[in-house]
């Protein structure tokens, strides 16, 4: 099986209308790239921080997209629309245990708000590693608090058996 391992951080603020087209646009650019890797007969892995919502796969606030990233990615929208198909792995993971990401929206450091998390970091892959995945989960395993100096953001994780 050939893999192709895309990866990306797409620009930030997932309802700012300006950064939505430009996220969009990066997303058309990232949909070309996953079409040719699938054209070549390669199964795909595309992961990463996409600042974005998903509207079929809703996280733990049932955050809704304002733009069309997502549907681009997965080949439902845009220049190579329905010419491929990739599924995301927040499907197997139940709803309240999807968020990637805590921001403090209000300013009040106050982690215990469920209202601050939302998934907008996402993999998302082919037929061919779905039937594939082991075990797909968000790590969750550390607190978030204002003033520290790691991530914002927890893993996305699968376990493949190839």
């Amino acid at each position: 099986m050939n893999i192709a391992l895309i990866t990306a951080h797409l620009i930030a603020y997932p309802t700012d209308p300006s950064r939505c087209v430009q996220r969009e646009a990066q997303a058309m650019v990232l949909q070309s790239v996953i079409f040719d890797y699938i054209n070549r007969d390669y199964e795909i892995i595309m992961m990463g921080d996409f600042n974005d919502f998903d509207g079929k796969v809703l996280d733990v606030n049932n955050n809704i997209p304002t733009s069309q990233v997502l549907d681009i990615l997965k080949g439902n929208y845009g220049d190579y629309s329905g010419k491929y198909s990739l599924h995301s792995i927040a499907e197997t993971i139940v709803q309240k245990e999807r968020f990637s990401d805590w921001y403090d929206s209000d300013n009040n450091c106050n982690t215990a708000s469920s209202k601050d998390y939302s998934m907008i970091d996402h993999i998302l892959v082919t037929d061919g590693i779905q039937n594939n995945i082991v075990n797909a989960f968000m790590y969750h395993e550390y607190d978030e608090y204002c003033g520290k100096y790691n991530s914002d953001h927890y893993p996305v994780i699968i376990d493949l058996s190839l």
